[in-house]
């Protein structure tokens, strides 16, 4: 897949910003607090629903406003759009894909495969073992459906059994 445009309203420090990209090598070049960093957080949104650095989406809004917007345009064989609204008043997160609105952010991921390694990453090679396998289980969820449909159902499974101890 290749991300071709993406468009960030409200979006941390871009109130409307709009990107096309390169179907080759794209470089994303500013000074420290231009966005640069932002910009990927955005693209991982659009193939995860979720914010890179795991805050929650109100963090994300720009300072004084009550929503934002994510839209990208991906391709491969065929064109898919993807578009993300969060709304602070109702606190809701809205994915739609190819203008239908998704449920369970399970039905987008591995559609869009990404991987993010920051630098507080260093847990994977030198964290505990729940580190490294919440990573892989991440990276595995993307390429495989059956995978992580069965992660899930595990989750689920053990978060009963707690509750039943």
């Amino acid at each position: 897949m290749v991300l071709n445009s993406i468009e960030l309203k409200n979006f941390r420090l871009h109130s409307n910003t709009k990107l096309e990209f390169s179907k080759n090598i794209n470089y994303i070049i500013g000074g420290n607090g231009q966005g640069k960093t932002t910009l990927l957080e955005s693209i991982y949104y659009l193939c995860t629903t979720k914010s890179l650095n795991q805050t929650s989406d109100n963090e994300a809004l720009k300072f004084d406003q009550s929503f934002f917007e994510i839209n990208g345009s991906f391709s491969e064989y065929a064109t898919n759009k993807v578009r993300i609204f969060f709304s602070r008043e109702i606190n809701k997160k809205n994915v739609f894909l190819d203008d239908k609105q998704i449920y369970k952010a399970s039905a987008l991921i591995g559609k869009f495969p990404v991987v993010a390694l920051l630098q507080s990453d260093h847990a994977i090679t030198q964290g505990s073992p729940a580190e490294r396998r919440r990573f892989v289980d991440s990276i595995i969820s993307q390429s495989s459906a059956t995978y992580l449909k069965l992660l899930l159902e595990y989750s689920r499974t053990l978060r009963h059994r707690s509750s039943l101890l």
